[in-house]
């Protein structure tokens, strides 16, 4: 039996562990109106995408702590100055 895959991070380094790979058969495409004739074949993948909040990772660690961060621009050639 296979394990999820599971990815931490341990001294700065992404750490992967378990099953990311999963095999899966090409199975034939079929014209039922012709008799069944061969069309095709499937070929199946499986993608598994890792993701990490990158710089906004402090604000979402925050936003669960109840906390809300947000930004200024102080830049005089910015449409908005000074917003938030």
């Amino acid at each position: 039996m296979s394990m999820y895959g599971i990815v931490k991070v341990k001294n700065g380094k992404y750490k992967i562990k378990g099953d990311f790979h999963h095999i899966t058969p090409n199975m034939p495409i079929r014209n039922e109106d012709e008799g069944w004739r061969l069309v095709g074949v499937t070929n199946p993948r499986d993608m598994t995408y890792i993701h990490t909040y990158g710089g906004e990772a402090v604000f979402f660690e925050n936003l669960c702590k109840g906390k809300i961060h947000g930004s200024r621009c102080d830049n005089p050639d910015c449409e908005f100055k000074g917003t938030v």
